[in-house]
């Protein structure tokens, strides 16, 4: 296979005719190629300084309807006004298991580990275009894209420059008495590496939710709620008020652990839905890219 060429010394209107920046068809995933993933390169990239690391990053992670396209969309205005790159992967439904919906949010399955391949996608970015910042990043996830980006955020806190992580429909906590997914007493088990807890304690982080994400039909429908538990006080606990609920109980388990700065965000009169919730993320993003 040949290597992946710098795109950095071309003509920069050779570039925008090519779509190399503002908004690039899909790239594939070199490194595995079932996975492919979404790029925005500011248009003023060939005036930056010609250094690595002059171009601040953001990746933006789907939940259940795979829209690495809209989220990039959403993004591309902030992205030009900060001057920093967009990175949205798409990780496809019935990847091994046909009936597969969810099993990136979980990070590993099989012989996937989705953490490696979005770092495989960041390092192709990078290859491509030198200036990116890969040293560390912004980190965004909605939904399932939440439930991806918190675990993502627990095996490499050093690669999360700031986390924002929304209604979680799954919730992995700081507990070192339940097994994962639900807690992290087997989390050097199940990944191969210890949790560096002191780590992930300095990521800068939001949580944030719509206060009327309320409904738990959601775990119903993906068989997370037995018929037999739906009057088990306690099976039930982890449901109430639905994802809104969970996402407050996440960010409490976080500030209690000891995370220095982690903030609740919640989003008066919506229900689940991603783009109500974008403002807030933008401006926490804010303080973390260069202006």
């Amino acid at each position: 296979m040949d290597p992946i060429q710098s795109l950095d010394n071309i003509d920069p209107r050779v570039a925008s005719e090519l779509l190399y920046t503002g908004s690039s068809p899909a790239w594939t995933c070199v490194s595995d190629p079932r996975f492919c993933y979404f790029l925005y390169i500011p248009r003023n990239y060939y005036t930056l300084p010609a250094t690595p690391q002059s171009l601040n990053l953001i990746v933006l992670i789907h939940g259940s309807g795979r829209n690495p396209y809209t989220l990039r969309r959403e993004f591309s205005t902030f992205a030009e006004t900060h001057s920093c790159a967009l990175l949205a992967p798409l990780f496809p439904v019935g990847l091994i298991d046909p009936q597969d919906t969810a099993n990136y949010k979980y990070i590993t399955y099989k012989d996937v580990r989705y953490d490696q391949v979005l770092l495989s996608m960041i390092d192709e970015a990078a290859a491509r275009f030198r200036r990116i910042d890969t040293s560390a990043f912004c980190l965004y996830g909605y939904s399932g894209g939440g439930q991806f980006v918190h675990r993502f955020a627990y095996l490499h806190p050093r690669r999360v420059r700031a986390l924002a992580c929304g209604a979680p429909g799954t919730q992995t906590f700081l507990n070192f008495s339940q097994r994962f997914p639900d807690g992290v007493q087997d989390w050097e088990e199940v990944f191969g590496a210890p949790l560096d807890i002191k780590a992930v304690m300095g990521i800068p982080s939001m949580f944030v939710a719509g206060d009327q994400d309320t409904d738990i039909f959601y775990a119903i429908a993906r068989g997370r709620i037995r018929e037999d538990q739906k009057d088990d006080e306690v099976a039930m606990a982890k449901f109430k008020d639905g994802r809104y609920g969970a996402t407050n109980r996440l960010c409490e388990n976080w500030v209690q652990v000891g995370v220095r700065s982690c903030v609740m965000v919640s989003v008066e009169g919506v229900k689940h839905e991603e783009r109500p919730m974008l403002e807030s993320v933008k401006g926490f993003f804010e303080k973390f890219v260069s202006t």
